[in-house]
């Protein structure tokens, strides 16, 4: 079996707790399989998103150098320029498994990626990294706040006061913009809605993620409550390699204080200094083993705490080294302050015979009983620490009978053939998944009604789609009475039934996109035939490419038997260019600046044909709207931050012929809506009217000349002369009522 280990940094250079783990089952599992580690690593003096290969106690490692070049915020969590050489490497490395342990300097994409080559995900949950987007500690450092709660209000606070924020830098080729205004305001904070949008784009990642194991029960109900599937969450502690048990020392010295791990605030170290301070003077002493250089500030303000006291600085150690450590010291206190997992620490102390008093946080209480294999006190009280360690000092024979109640712990080698088990599980799900009906990533939703003339075209060419990922067919039928219904049965995975006369172009679309079982929704109309077989794979390619993408919206050609006149307009039509664009906003300042009409262009969005990510949605849905649901939707998510693209090689099929006295109220209802969501008025007077009617006139006369219809065809000649009326009437009154408030009344049959 070929495992591929994700984590956000690894050994030699960062050695906590998540790192040691992955280190360990890793060096276990590689007894009997292929495995490999994937990490990221910030390091200025290499270049960004440089790879490196190496190795790490034997363990091959492929090492992706992040440095937080980016152009926006949502980059440092979703970067396609990041996904893209994941992509590279996944495709190398050719995993049957990925085990992620953080996606933290990768991408959130990683599980989707890994999906979309049939590669099955698992997570192990060390820390709270997929809803903090500042270490995953749930503290709020600069505030000295421990979150109980996820509030965006604090997050987009406290984002910018850590030093992921400190250790951003521009993307090269511009996008500093908004980095460098953030940094210069006295109370920054990101913008309204990012932190949102990484809580959204997180939900979408955990569904890509096939098992969640939590070390501990709290951290798992936590991240439950903060919206991961509980039906795909197990809790099941890390395993150990074997640690010798320390000597004991005899009584009637000082007591022997010890604290392993990071030295950073969040580990509550200077709390045990405070305590300390509070403890009989010649009775103890403090030994401190980690790293004074990953934090070095922290570090230095422990070192001022601690004048005066018994405190020695130890520094770090190697693995070979952890039985010396812990036969140097007589108990071990883990006076965390954020809700810890299920911390290393503790497990090895009691392999090594040595008694722990740790802070009543997180999942610590699970492992340590208070009284019986160890003591417990409230985190952040000092005063309560120091009572605890006061009576191991006054009653030293407690630290031998608080050792000997010590639980056992699972071995690595357990643990491993768990993991193993589950691998299995997951594959063989997967198999059995991809041998019935596989969970479909694509939704394809049709709203119809009365369609048994186009339907059956439209459904051959979308079950006629070359994809290499899985998708369904979702129809929403208003109340059809012309055989659609029974067209439906048996073609599409499942109907949605609305009341006649209960179609809202907003609503209604709400309807399908819910009822739909995608990551991805493509919205198609009932007479939009798709061009080729590769029309699917091409409308959502981009959504797989690009993280910030909200939608994506495909070109129209017209039908063969098309007039001229529908030629000449389809042709000005922007969905029918040849060339692709992308859409974005920098925020309501930039909207405003430009002119009504670069306004509309800007978020043009066509539901004709389109591909919504879900998560997009669920944050912006449809509003409840006669017309331009499309324009309203990309106004809003295009404010709000995301990117709309438009991808002529997804081609449909799709042009009408329809009567004058339609296409005046259909424009009325048109312009009525451009006017109020981008104050656009295209005919603005009665004497800009009668120029555009000459104007319609003119070239509406030309293309009938070019159709040959006169008197061969004079129906078709009188339709082009009425539209020539009706298309600038209905945008001169469409804006006029809604510049005046006529907004109640609306035509009937549009």
């Amino acid at each position: 079996m070929r495992i591929l280990h994700v984590i956000h940094d690894f050994l030699p250079r960062h050695r906590a707790g998540s790192e040691l783990y992955a280190l360990r089952l890793a060096r276990e599992l590689a007894r009997r399989h292929d495995v490999r580690i994937l990490c990221a690593e910030y390091d200025p003096s290499r270049p960004h998103l440089s790879v490196s290969a190496r190795e790490c106690d034997g363990l091959p490692v492929v090492e992706l150098v992040n440095n937080w070049r980016f152009a926006s915020f949502a980059e440092s969590y979703r970067s396609d320029l990041v996904g893209a050489v994941l992509g590279g490497i996944l495709a190398e490395a050719r995993p049957d498994v990925l085990h992620v342990h953080s996606l933290l300097n990768l991408t959130l994409d990683l599980p989707a990626m890994a999906a979309r080559r049939g590669v099955p995900t698992v997570a192990t949950l060390h820390d709270f990294t997929l809803v903090c987007p500042s270490g995953g500690q749930r503290v709020h450092r600069a505030e000295a706040h421990v979150c109980h709660d996820i509030d965006p209000e604090r997050c987009r606070r406290c984002f910018v006061q850590s030093h992921f924020h400190s250790q951003m830098s521009p993307a090269p080729g511009g996008g500093s913009g908004w980095l460098a205004r953030l940094r210069s305001r006295g109370n920054r904070r990101l913008p309204s809605g990012e932190i949102e949008r990484r809580l959204a784009c997180v939900r979408e990642a955990m569904r890509h993620v096939e098992l969640f194991v939590a070390p501990s029960r709290a951290l798992g109900e936590d991240l439950v409550r903060f919206g991961l599937p509980a039906d795909r969450l197990v809790i099941s502690d890390y395993g150990f390699p074997a640690l010798a048990r320390s000597t004991r020392r005899a009584q009637g010295g000082r007591l022997r204080i010890g604290y392993v791990g990071t030295l950073v605030w969040h580990k509550g170290v200077h709390v045990l200094l405070d305590a300390v301070r509070r403890l009989p003077s010649g009775r103890c002493e403090v030994h401190l083993f980690g790293d004074s250089g990953t934090f070095p500030d922290y570090a230095a303000d422990l070192r001022r705490r601690a004048a005066g006291l018994p405190v020695f600085f130890r520094g770090a150690f190697g693995e070979a080294e952890t039985a010396r450590v812990y036969s140097e010291i007589d108990v071990l206190v883990v006076p965390s302050l954020w809700p810890e997992n299920s911390p290393l620490v503790i497990h090895e102390a009691f392999m090594a015979g040595v008694p722990v008093v740790a802070a009543r946080a997180g999942g610590i209480p699970e492992l340590v009983s208070h009284g019986q294999s160890g003591l417990l006190y409230d985190p952040f009280a000092a005063d309560e620490l120091a009572g605890a360690l006061r009576s191991l000092i006054d009653e030293p024979e407690r630290l031998a009978a608080l050792a000997a109640a010590a639980p056992a712990v699972k071995p690595i080698a357990q643990d491993a053939h768990e993991w193993e088990e589950r691998y299995r599980d997951v594959l063989e799900r997967g198999r059995a998944a991809r041998a019935n009906t596989e969970t479909p990533l694509v939704s394809i939703v049709i709203p119809t009604f009365n369609g048994a003339a186009t339907l059956p075209a439209v459904l051959d060419a979308v079950a006629g789609q070359r994809a290499d990922f899985a998708f369904e067919t979702v129809a929403v039928d208003s109340g059809s009475t012309d055989g659609t219904r029974a067209i439906l049965e048996g073609r599409v995975d499942r109907v949605v039934h609305v009341e006649p006369g209960g179609f809202d172009h907003g609503l209604t679309r709400n309807l399908g996109v819910e009822s739909a079982r995608g990551a991805f929704v493509v919205l198609l109309v009932q007479d939009a035939v798709p061009a080729g077989p590769g029309w699917l794979s091409s409308l959502v390619r981009p959504l797989f490419d690009d993280g910030r993408l909200a939608g994506t919206f495909a070109r129209q050609v017209p039908r063969p038997e098309a007039s001229a006149l529908t030629r000449h307009y389809l042709a000005g039509w922007v969905a029918c260019g040849e060339a692709p664009r992308t859409s974005a906003l920098a925020g309501e300042d930039e909207f405003r600046a430009l002119a009504p009409m670069e306004r509309y262009l800007r978020c043009v969005f066509d539901n004709v044909c389109s591909c919504l990510r879900r998560s997009a949605w669920e944050l912006h849905p449809f509003r409840a709207t006669a017309i331009a649901e499309d324009a309203e939707w990309a106004k809003e998510v295009l404010l709000a931050g995301w990117r709309l693209a438009y991808v002529p090689e997804a081609a449909v099929v799709h042009s009408h012929e329809r009567p004058a006295r339609y296409e005046l109220w259909r424009t009325y209802l048109v312009h009525q809506k451009l006017r109020s969501l981008f104050g656009l008025r295209t005919v603005p007077t009665p004497l800009h009217l009668a120029r555009a009617i000459g104007l319609c006139l003119g070239s509406h006369l030309r293309c009938s000349w070019r159709d040959g219809v006169g008197a061969r065809k004079p129906c078709a000649l009188a339709r082009a002369l009425a539209l020539a009326f009706a298309f600038p009437l209905g945008q001169y009154l469409g804006a006029l009522s809604a510049e005046r408030g006529w907004l109640r009344w609306r035509p009937r049959g549009v």
